[in-house]
């Protein structure tokens, strides 16, 4: 079933308390689960690259931690050039 997003927006507009909090919810789950599975591509030890402007895409991270929220890498040339960062970042190399 596909709904448009004006429909999605007029739903959301005319919703009681109830139902926002219901929204809001679901938004939260579906949002942790789709966090998880980002999380769940990558191992301890394994290489990766940083997807950020501010970072070069050349350089080569491995993967020390995977905390809740964030994975804390380390670069491979320089072991004290580490970062924490969303697992949405991350790319294998």
């Amino acid at each position: 079933m596909k709904i448009e997003r004006s429909q999605i927006a007029n739903f959301i507009r005319e919703a009681n308390k109830e139902d926002l909090e219901y929204i809001k919810e679901c938004l939260n789950i579906q949002q942790k689960l789709a966090s998880h599975a980002q999380k769940c591509q990558f191992s301890i030890g394994e290489v990766v690259t940083i997807n950020h402007h501010k970072i070069s895409p050349d350089l080569r991270f491995k993967i020390e931690k995977i905390n809740r929220k964030n994975i804390k890498v380390s670069c491979t040339s320089n072991k004290f050039n580490q970062y924490t960062v969303s697992p949405s970042f991350l790319k294998k190399s």
